[in-house]
């Protein structure tokens, strides 16, 4: 099959695999003594570009190479590092993995991606695949999905379902039974024409499979009548469910972490898993998480002193595995106890059985109990007399301290 040609060496034969979510792949055989490796542009005669993306597996033990080539310029294997986000556009989030992985963002992502998110949280240790498909379940509209594309690019976005405009693909089998159309054309480009998230014959595309072998050029597409609401095929809801359990669950866990900065609104900036190696982390550092008391309405304060000393310890948690909600709690167990508490509350009881508590405009009443003054008698040569009955005063606090012991 000399159509398609990699490194001006002919294809001898490939076999090209696409889905509605995720990277496409291509299985070819190369007459090439070399094998090729990083980014690969896959040609037509012409030279014009049907397929771009990145050698996974290669090698040429009988004089022919063998090539995996999954969708993408980019390396989306990567493992990325943890990473805090506050006040950044969806499409922000994406530029970085893009720059982090070599890989190309598509141009017409949809409107949603210029949502900017309050918080987000980048989980370390995850590839950029899972990455996507976080962002895409936790940040961007149900329905949304991604993809490589056949140029390399990246794309995100709600398939628009357009009919497939291929006048030259011939059906020549239909399998109802199993949601399949077996369909041949000329060449690998009027195949390539059909999409997953196109709609050809009136059935929505999930996935297609060609085969280009010798003579052999057909193409298998898997169709389906309500792609658009239930996904694309069984192996996507058990990829799903997978995805739920893992991805998530990093954010279900509480974390140490240390105080690093705290603003006057009690706010803190909090370094999550100080005694673990920065590479090893799971949370980034975060900014203006809040410091959660152990009631409504209640704020803590750590002297600076502490913070400045990175004395100031505390769990870090995201409410409901929420990346874009994180909150911190005092931990006891270690670290510097807060110098101030501020109580937001109309009625305040200090223990069971402690002392009361009087504040600046409260009125009072001190009686003196009889015989409890000493005082001087005038002209009586240094002479002195008490008081034979208790003595009522009468008045109103006007200074007060802003702190209160209970012992």
């Amino acid at each position: 099959m000399s159509e398609l040609v990699v490194n001006g060496a002919p294809v001898v034969s490939a076999v090209i695999e696409a889905h509605r979510e995720g990277a496409w792949t291509a299985d070819l055989v190369i007459d090439s003594e070399t094998a090729p490796s990083g980014v690969v542009d896959v040609t037509d005669a012409s030279g014009m570009v049907l397929l771009r993306g990145r050698v996974l597996r290669a090698e040429a033990p009988f004089g022919r190479a063998e090539v995996r080539l999954v969708g993408g310029v980019g390396a989306l294997a990567t493992v990325l590092p943890p990473r805090y986000y506050r006040g950044a556009t969806v499409r922000t989030i994406l530029a970085d993995l893009a720059r982090e992985t070599g890989s190309v963002i598509a141009d017409d992502l949809g409107p949603e991606a210029s949502t900017t998110l309050t918080a987000w949280v980048r989980v370390g240790g995850d590839d950029a695949v899972t990455a996507i498909r976080h962002l895409l379940r936790a940040a961007l509209p149900a329905g949304w999905t991604w993809r490589a594309r056949f140029d390399g690019s990246l794309w995100l976005g709600a398939d628009s379902w357009p009919d497939v405009i291929a006048p030259e693909v011939e059906v020549v089998d239909r399998r109802p039974a199993r949601g399949e159309l077996v369909v041949r054309a000329a060449t690998v480009a009027e195949l390539l024409a059909i999409e997953p998230g196109m709609v050809f014959e009136g059935l929505d595309v999930c996935s297609v499979r060609i085969d280009a072998s010798g003579d052999r050029l057909r193409a298998v597409l898997r169709t389906t009548a309500q792609a658009r609401t239930a996904g694309d095929v069984i192996t996507s809801g058990i990829q799903r469910l997978a995805r739920e359990a893992t991805v998530e669950r990093a954010l279900l866990a509480l974390y140490e972490a240390r105080v690093v900065q705290q603003e006057t609104s009690g706010l803190v900036a909090l370094e999550p898993q100080p005694d673990v190696a920065e590479a090893l982390r799971t949370i980034p550092t975060l900014t203006r998480v809040p410091l959660v008391a152990p009631y409504p309405g209640g704020m803590l304060f750590f002297p600076a002193s502490a913070i400045n000393a990175r004395s100031v310890r505390v769990l870090v948690g995201f409410a409901d595995g929420d990346p874009a909600r994180p909150y911190a709690v005092p931990w006891a167990l270690q670290g510097a106890t807060p110098d101030r508490i501020e109580i937001n509350a109309n009625t305040i009881a200090l223990g069971g059985d402690a002392k009361g508590v009087a504040r600046d405009g409260d009125s009072v009443r001190v009686t003196i109990a009889a015989n409890a003054l000493s005082l001087p008698v005038a002209g009586g040569g240094g002479g002195t007399a008490s008081n034979p009955a208790p003595i009522e005063v009468t008045g109103t606090i006007t200074s007060a301290s802003t702190k209160v012991k209970t012992s």
